[in-house]
């Protein structure tokens, strides 16, 4: 039976007259007439299979008659012979398309070319560069060495990290205590930590603390295993080192890169804080001036690569410091002289204030890149899929300048430099609505991009909105601190509160007392009635609207949108004034 015969097709083919039936199937016959012709002396029957189990026949597709094979085949070789190479111009478009796709980028314009490097001085202050020279003459795109380099001609004794991780690794419960940096009715065992802080042990760690964080510089070295510090107090306190590597790669990929000052600075900022909080308590303000200027001075210390998470690193700390002042000023406001509040104001007045550093992102994202790329600078197939592979990237960065890379590389550093510099912009004071969110930027840029740039920016830019909301509430903080710092100095000279912020006596205010969303002065009460004991500064908020300094505390987050007012209290104070927002 041909394949155009119907499974209820008649069609006649020839059998022998009784075909055994098999055990698997067994055939009907159906006899017919014989043939017409009468030398013809074959029986004639329609054959079906019926399958053991089956309940539908199926005509038996085998003959022995040559005049049925399939009739339709020189058709079939037609249509394939048609198909076949329109299939493959397909799959080659498909393919060509998807190279260009994932592996190739629109090209940089002339203008776009001339503002692709940047300027990085002020990450690196011209101590060091993205480039190193060897003692060959050779150089390189290596920031990491160039950084170590210039550490190690930084005197031993003007560095903070030999001694602050010594002291962290050698008294691991003072450091790791889970009261330090809480208000004694926060603490769960206040009593507890006041004893410790006062032991003989204790003060020493504490001055060498102080010492060592009033150092110029911290100096710990950027390698992608312990730096050496690190190794030797481990060592000598008897701990395991399993990040040590005698022969570190002397190239990193910053991505590699470990950073374990910042967790050490920060707990020792906290130290410092309980430690301060103790000293106010027992009436020692001179101890508590100096504990909190280091704490501001360890806060500078931990920026020296201004990765962006060095830089909020130090924007804790800062803000940690000036919760602390607040703090003093609200509980104990008659233990400071004149001369007190003038050294908190000028420490916090000449750290200035913090913005978002965008070149030092900037240089630690192109050198994750420039290791990812080929030689020539060129995200091609083979080095996306060494990473994809869990191959890691490529040890040696490729060292051609900016201009001379692939266009694939150039088209990433030249949107990643739109962002991070749109970020810039958005952590300044005062706050600009209006400004496009980094986030929205980058949506419009990344069809620039091909899909392997699209993917990896996709995973390693950081929230860079929100990290820049956060430098703006830094601001605010740094701002109302030292407005209060004045407010208090006036106090002391006129024996009460000014009764506008015009009153105050000029020659106190170290920075303009400005509300970061209008751009105008912070709104000011001196004698509030939820807590007339203190002024109270406000800002007015998300709405820019005047609610008389009631406070959600999702106002800090400044982009969020926010019915409320900020009053500049400590966290402390504004978790007991309102207490359905802590």
């Amino acid at each position: 039976i041909s394949e155009a015969d119907s499974p209820s097709s008649t069609h006649p083919i020839t059998a022998s007259p009784n075909p055994a039936p098999t055990p698997a199937q067994a055939p009907i016959g159906v006899t017919h007439p014989k043939p017409t012709n009468p030398t013809t002396t074959d029986t004639t029957i329609e054959v079906f299979c019926i399958p053991r189990y089956s309940t539908k026949p199926t005509p038996a597709l085998h003959t022995s008659n040559p005049e049925h094979k399939n009739h339709y085949n020189p058709i079939m070789k037609k249509a394939f012979l048609i198909i076949m190479p329109i299939l493959l111009i397909a799959l080659l478009a498909t393919g060509i398309w998807t190279y260009n796709a994932f592996f190739t980028s629109k090209p940089l314009s002339q203008s776009e070319l001339t503002n692709l490097t940047p300027d990085y001085t002020p990450v690196t202050q011209g101590n060091w560069s993205p480039w190193y020279t060897d003692t060959t003459g050779t150089t390189t795109w290596n920031p990491t060495a160039s950084f170590n380099a210039h550490l190690a001609t930084i005197p031993e004794q003007d560095k903070a990290w030999p001694v602050l991780i010594d002291l962290t690794l050698s008294n691991p419960d003072l450091f790791k205590n889970k009261d330090l940096a809480r208000y004694p009715d926060e603490a769960e065992d206040w009593d507890a930590l006041a004893a410790l802080l006062q032991t003989p042990e204790t003060t020493e760690v504490i001055n060498q603390l102080t010492q060592a964080l009033n150092r110029p510089v911290l100096g710990c070295d950027m390698h992608a295993s312990t730096d050496t510090y690190e190794h030797q107090a481990r060592m000598k306190n008897g701990l395991e080192d399993k990040n040590w590597d005698p022969n570190p790669n002397p190239n990193p990929n910053a991505m590699d890169i470990l950073l374990p000052a910042l967790g050490k600075a920060r707990n020792a900022a906290q130290l410092l804080k309980s430690a301060a909080i103790l000293e106010l308590i027992n009436n020692n303000p001179d101890r508590f001036v100096e504990l909190v200027n280091t704490m501001y001075a360890s806060a500078s210390l931990t920026n020296e690569n201004q990765l962006i998470l060095s830089q909020l690193v130090e924007l804790a700390i800062r803000s940690v410091s000036n919760d602390l002042i607040m703090w003093s000023l609200e509980e104990y406001p008659g233990a400071f002289t004149d001369q007190h509040l003038a050294s908190l104001a000028a420490t916090v007045h000449n750290a200035g204030i913090q913005t978002f550093v965008w070149e030092g992102e900037a240089l630690f994202f192109r050198d994750t890149f420039r290791h990812i790329a080929d030689a020539s600078g060129n995200l091609n197939p083979a080095s996306f899929q060494t990473m994809n592979s869990g191959g890691g990237v490529r040890t040696i960065p490729t060292n051609l300048p900016d201009a001379q890379l692939d266009k694939s590389l150039q088209r990433i550093f030249y949107t990643h430099q739109l962002i991070v510099t749109q970020a810039h912009q958005r952590s300044l004071i005062p706050w600009d609505p209006t400004l496009q969110p980094s986030d929205d930027l980058y949506e419009q840029e990344k069809s620039k991009l091909n899909k392997v740039g699209e993917l990896l920016m996709g995973i390693l830019i950081p929230a860079l909105d929100k990290a820049a909301a956060r430098f703006q509430a830094g601001a605010q903080e740094s701002i109302a601190v030292q407005t209060l710092i004045a407010l208090h100095r006036h106090k002391l000279r006129h024996n009460t509160f000014p009764p506008t912020l015009a009153d105050l006596d000029q020659d106190l205010i170290t920075h303009a007392p400005t509300d970061i969303f209008t751009g105008t002065d912070l709104h000011y009460n001196p004698s509030p009635t939820n807590y007339p004991q203190s002024p109270l500064l406000y800002a007015l908020g998300h709405d820019r609207n005047d609610d008389q300094g009631r406070y959600i505390k999702t106002v800090k987050a400044v982009t969020i949108p926010t019915d409320a007012d900020w009053p500049m209290y400590s966290d402390h104070k504004l978790n007991q004034l309102y207490p359905e927002d802590e």
